[in-house]
């Protein structure tokens, strides 16, 4: 494994364990729900684990968490980043609809182990349920299926580019075709001609004429055959004029004809007697430009320069800003195209924005190469993801909004608990009960009770042992009502009430 595949984990588990100890921390401070022993510890400490294996197990690290965060609020934060992993890897899931549906009922079924009372559990699994489990599920769905989208996107983009290029391609075959078919006819009908000759003339030569005849027509069979069933793509086909600056100036006449300003600047010698393939080049990185220039600025003014050297031909084509307002948006398929002519030449060519304009220069060679080179690799379509710095701060941003949320859940939780038994109405308690039947009727020992009866009640009988439940509710400006419950030798000796002034605690 890299070194690289090793810190992943190490970083996202240090990550982790600083969430929890923030949240922890926050909850304590802030409600009293904070971790209450070393199980609850252990729990978070599982949380964090199970955090760094979502990746490779996001159904179990998110049952997991699920079931622990309705027992330990704690973990709430790490089961959210857990939901939303799962949520974005629904489609590899499982039975997806089984995992995220159980996922969102476990906080429910735990709560009762935190729950300060049976009126408070449901609130508490809801709360839970919704912040750690339901949200971050549907925020990592739709990040997934964004994810999805820009693949096929993409994928499409590089079919569309290598259709494109196999167009071109093919429109290259079928020239090839009616270039060397037209020839090779013409040298089959000579060859044809050549043996008939001969038959009278040299008998002794007939043979290797009609060899000459035979091999020519079965050249011109098999470029049919390998050629020929591509078709012509398009219905311009070359000619000797195709590509020389008597064909460029018509077609910028053509343009000029529908208003547009167009000029021609040709500079050195003539494309006469080049190689077909060159010419055609020109021909078609020309019309291509200029119908693009049609299409997507209308009515700009167009330069067409052609620069003929010994060793290679450039062509320029520039257009302004459109006139018209035209989108300028286009598929970009017939660049591509050229792209690919260029290449199979040996050249280049560039396509780019140029102050509101556009240009397209292409460089070829006069000698052309024999073979055909690799096609160039196509760039990747313009469809990036955002920066990791940028994720990061996008899930730190989420994180503290569900920490938020969580907050304010629980206060909301926590203001829901019922009122104690009213004082008006105790049960019975009598002198002599067992401390065991006390607790049963009044309630366990409350620390917080005791401590607020510190220096504020009686001396408590010699040799007896108190408890303090709370048996009243805090309200601002009303007393707190407090009794105290006396026992010596498990037995109740003394019963004492006393009322502690508001804002005495």
């Amino acid at each position: 494994m890299s070194r690289s595949a090793w810190w992943r984990p190490v970083a996202e588990a240090l990550a982790a364990l600083a969430v929890l100890g923030a949240t922890a921390g926050v909850l304590e401070w802030s409600l009293a729900w904070g971790f209450r022993g070393a199980g609850e510890l252990l729990v978070g400490l599982a949380g964090v684990v199970l955090v760094v294996l979502r990746r490779w197990f996001p159904a179990v690290a998110l049952l997991g968490l699920s079931a622990a965060a309705g027992a330990v609020p704690a973990v709430t934060l790490l089961t959210a980043v857990a939901a939303c992993e799962a949520g974005r890897r629904a489609g590899v899931l499982r039975w997806p609809g089984v995992v995220l549906g159980a996922a969102s009922l476990l906080p429910l079924a735990t709560a009762p182990y935190r729950a300060p009372s049976p009126e408070q559990i449901v609130p508490l699994g809801m709360v839970v349920a919704v912040l750690a489990v339901v949200g971050p599920v549907l925020v990592g769905v739709a990040a997934g299926q964004q994810d999805r989208a820009v693949r096929i996107l993409r994928d499409s983009a590089l079919a569309a580019d290598s259709r494109a290029r196999l167009a071109e391609r093919s429109r290259i075959a079928a020239e090839m075709h009616d270039l060397l078919g037209h020839r090779l006819s013409l040298i089959s009908l000579y060859s044809g001609g050549l043996e008939l000759a001969l038959a009278q003339r040299e008998p002794s030569l007939r043979t290797e004429a009609a060899q000459i005849h035979t091999t020519a027509a079965l050249a011109v069979v098999e470029l049919q055959e390998v050629l020929g069933v591509l078709g012509p793509v398009d219905d311009t086909s070359p000619t000797e004029a195709t590509g020389t600056r008597a064909d460029l100036a018509a077609l910028a006449a053509a343009s000029r004809a529908t208003g547009t300003t167009v000029l021609l600047e040709w500079t050195g010698d003539d494309l006469a007697g080049s190689a077909p393939r060159l010419r055609l080049a020109v021909h078609r990185i020309v019309r291509e430009a200029l119908s693009n220039a049609h299409s997507h600025a209308p009515g700009a003014a167009l330069e067409i320069r052609v620069v003929s050297t010994r060793d290679d031909v450039r062509v320029s084509v520039h257009n302004g800003p459109s006139q018209a307002g035209a989108d300028s948006s286009g598929t970009g398929l017939g660049l591509a195209g050229l792209r690919e002519r260029v290449a199979l030449l040996g050249g280049t060519l560039e396509a780019h924005s140029t102050g509101g304009g556009f240009a397209v220069d292409a460089c070829l060679p006069r000698l052309l190469p024999l073979h055909l080179p690799a096609p160039p690799q196509s760039p990747a379509p313009a469809l990036t993801r955002p920066s990791r710095a940028l994720r990061l701060a996008a899930g730190a941003a989420g994180l503290l909004a569900v920490g938020g949320l969580l907050l304010l859940g629980l206060r909301l939780v926590d203001r829901y608990a019922p009122p104690p038994v009213p004082l008006t109405k105790p049960r019975p308690i009598r002198l002599g009960m067992s401390q065991e039947t006390v607790e049963h009727r009044a309630g366990k020992d409350d620390p917080l009770a005791r401590a607020a009866a510190a220096g504020r009640e009686s001396r408590p009988p010699a040799g007896a042992h108190c408890i303090y439940p709370y048996v009243s509710q805090e309200r601002p400006g009303v007393p707190l009502h407090l009794v105290r419950y006396c026992f010596r030798d498990d037995r109740l000796i003394d019963i004492s009430r006393f009322d502690i002034p508001a804002g005495g605690r």
